[in-house]
């Protein structure tokens, strides 16, 4: 399963907002402002990180649960933990229900916002993921937002104990559509791709600025009837960015 974390733009960041146009935000006269700092509102739109998610994944994690099932056999998903246990490829029917979790570390939306920060106060926020499903299900996806506090020490290992707790109502569910399948074959001969943006305000801004991971589950069931061709290169890819709306302190 791979993550790709994207941490390095802020440095960049922090020169594109000094060197914002008109084209980019609203124009500003700034040559008669004898104020010792203005507040103007500008936006960063940036990639926060993306999730690679493949059959072979599934099997592997033990966080994920459900049962495969074939003509002649049942795979529990939690009981897939060695290598050779992994039955794939396979064709499934009728009674296959997979979920299945990942989560992207290491995310921080309050770096940069707050006092001493480049930008004063998070405004808005859009969360924007481009899905791509070359999976023969559909999905049904949740995402999470957790915050990590320190609650002691570990002097076993020398680091502290973190725990982990979901802000719940920062919580966002959708659908994505299944890749397209040969009706021969079954085969999956065409993957499915969905843009999916949920936007937030208020309080749950103020929220935001607290997480440092995303969770995103995964459940996909077998249809009514019928038969599907599952290999472990089958997957699904999820890329998330944000665009945030924001208050820029210029100080004179």
């Amino acid at each position: 399963m791979s993550r790709k974390f994207l941490r390095y733009f802020i440095p960049f960041f922090s020169m594109a907002v000094l060197l914002l146009t008109s084209c980019e935000v609203e124009e500003y006269d700034l040559k008669n402002m004898n104020a010792d700092s203005l507040m103007v509102e500008t936006a960063l739109d940036a990639p926060v990180g993306s999730v690679n998610l493949t059959l072979k994944d599934v099997f592997r994690h033990r966080g994920s649960s459900g049962n495969i099932v074939t003509i002649d056999s049942i795979y529990e998903l939690s009981k897939m933990i060695e290598e050779s246990d992994i039955p794939l490829p396979l064709v499934a029917i009728t009674g296959t229900d997979i979920s299945a979790s990942d989560t992207l570390k290491d995310v921080d939306f309050g770096n940069y916002f707050g006092k001493g920060e480049i930008l004063d106060s998070l405004e808005d926020m859009k969360l924007k993921m481009k899905v791509v499903n070359k999976l023969p299900f559909e999905v049904k996806m949740e995402i999470g937002f957790l915050r990590g506090d320190t609650v002691g020490f570990d002097y076993n290992v020398n680091l502290p104990i973190i725990e982990m707790k979901e802000l719940k109502s920062l919580r966002r569910a959708f659908s994505v559509n299944s890749a397209k399948i040969d009706k021969k074959s079954h085969e999956v001969i065409e993957a499915a791709y969905s843009d999916v943006n949920f936007e937030f305000s208020g309080k749950d801004t103020e929220m935001l600025q607290k997480v440092n991971h995303i969770k995103i589950n995964y459940h996909m069931a077998m249809p009514l009837d019928g038969s599907l061709y599952l290999d472990e290169k089958y997957g699904l890819q999820v890329s998330l960015s944000a665009y945030m709306k924001a208050r820029l302190l210029l100080n004179d």
